[in-house]
C-alpha cells in the first residue's frame, strides 16, 4: 500500500484529469455546435477521452493497492533464487 500522501496526490491528478475532461468537452461541444458542419465531430474526441480517463482511474487504484509494488517484489524474488 502506498501512503495517504502518495494516494491523494494520485487522486488529485486523477480529478485534475477529470475536470479538464469536462470543461474541455463542453467548450469541443460548443465549437462544434457554433459552427455545425453535419457531423458531431466532438465525439470523436469525447470517446477516446473516456476511454484515456477510465485507464486512468483503474491503473490509480491498481497503483494505490500496491499491485505493481507486489509484481516488482515477485519478479525480484525469481531472480534471487
Amino acid at each position: 500500500m502506498l501512503s495517504k500522501e502518495v494516494s491523494w496526490t494520485l487522486w488529485g491528478f486523477f480529478l485534475a484529469h477529470a475536470a479538464l475532461f469536462v470543461f474541455t468537452n463542453i467548450g469541443l461541444l460548443i465549437l462544434n455546435l457554433l459552427a455545425f458542419s453535419g457531423e458531431l465531430w466532438f465525439l470523436y474526441v469525447l470517446v477516446c477521452w473516456v476511454l484515456l480517463l477510465t485507464l486512468h482511474y483503474y491503473l490509480n487504484k491498481l497503483f494505490i493497492s500496491g499491485f505493481f509494488l507486489k509484481i516488482r517484489d515477485k519478479i525480484l524474488d525469481r531472480l534471487a533464487k
